[in-house]
């Protein structure tokens, strides 16, 4: 994780490749502070960002959710919560 001007900042992946994401300390709340805790692997779902030129923003909208701990396979779809 990288620190700047109160951001912190993750590589993802995705359908597209590589992508950043970023959270400022201001927009971080319950639904979001999950971030932080991100291990290399985790395959997550987001949701509220905002997309930037750089990456996607997390906002104070924004959820974010683990699927699967790295390392561990996904669920079923059908098991998957919302």
């Amino acid at each position: 994780m990288l620190e700047s001007n109160k951001r912190l900042r993750l590589m993802g992946c995705g359908p597209e490749g590589r992508i950043g994401l970023s959270l400022m300390e201001k927009n971080m709340t319950d639904d979001n502070n999950l971030f932080l805790r991100l291990k290399r692997g985790d395959v997550v779902r987001i949701t509220g960002g905002e997309e930037r030129e750089s990456g996607i923003a997390l906002t104070e909208k924004s959820r974010i959710t683990i699927l699967a701990h790295a390392g561990k396979p996904l669920p079923e779809p059908w098991e998957m919560k919302g």
